[in-house]
């Protein structure tokens, strides 16, 4: 009755203790007509935002850099635009291709980057890095082939983004590169969504319940799995048997 008792008492104390999820953070780029700090524009086609839909406090994005290629965004339905970038090479060259970059004011786990993406005529293949870390060279994500239709390419679990020592934020840098096909048709980028989840720091306290009368013989352990002296104090203890249960 009493170890019932106390089992329930100290699952009661987790659950408590527990913190709520915390909601996932997103960085959306649709490149709206909408006027904004960064637009692109160009002369046969629209104008278009060229920077994320909304800006969140712990997790943002920048304008995105494009290196080397024309673009020129063109509406897809009203209000919706994609880019439509030229003059990509055979091979990937790091002179032409596409930055995304993002900011970190808290830890967070990147768990998934979505892409809607085609070729109007232009490259077959997509190669995808990327980095959590502004001084370090970029990681190969994948090298995708490219549909003419626009379609959807995901990637999960891509890494973390922590804050470096002695910094107050962490960057990440995702680069895309198309190339291969025609050179003079047109890759189209339509929408960039990144998802991540704040990196829980918290630890769950245990409080005290009051004292517990024990008369066993052999070493005593609390909860922790810590020793505990002949003269006990107040505390939740397993007894003779060493337990360490991790939640």
């Amino acid at each position: 009755m009493f170890k019932s008792t106390l089992s329930l008492l100290f699952s009661l104390v987790l659950t408590l203790g527990v913190s709520a999820q915390v909601p996932a953070q997103i960085i959306h780029y649709s490149w709206p007509n909408a006027i904004c700090a960064s637009m692109l524009n160009c002369l046969d086609g629209c104008s278009a935002c060229n920077v994320p839909d909304e800006a969140q406090g712990g997790f943002f994005g920048t304008n995105v850099a494009w290196l080397g290629v024309d673009v020129c965004p063109y509406p897809l339905s009203v209000g919706n635009n994609a880019v439509f970038t030229s003059g990509w090479a055979l091979q990937p060259v790091p002179e032409k291709r596409v930055l995304v970059s993002g900011i970190g004011t808290i830890p967070v786990r990147i768990d998934s980057i979505i892409l809607r993406h085609a070729s109007y005529s232009g490259p077959v293949r997509l190669r995808i890095q990327w980095s959590n870390d502004a001084a370090a060279p970029m990681v190969e994500l994948a090298d995708v082939a490219i549909t003419y239709d626009l379609g959807e390419t995901t990637f999960t679990s891509v890494g973390e983004v922590n804050i470096p020592s002695g910094m107050t934020y962490g960057i990440f840098q995702l680069e895309l590169t198309p190339y291969g096909g025609d050179l003079a048709g047109s890759w189209v980028l339509d929408d960039v969504r990144i998802v991540a989840t704040p990196i829980e720091q918290s630890a769950v306290g245990i409080s005290e319940l009051g004292p517990v009368g024990m008369d066993l013989r052999g070493m005593t352990y609390d909860v922790l799995g810590r020793p505990v002296p002949a003269t006990k104090v107040a505390g939740v203890y397993n007894g003779v048997r060493r337990q360490v249960q991790v939640f």
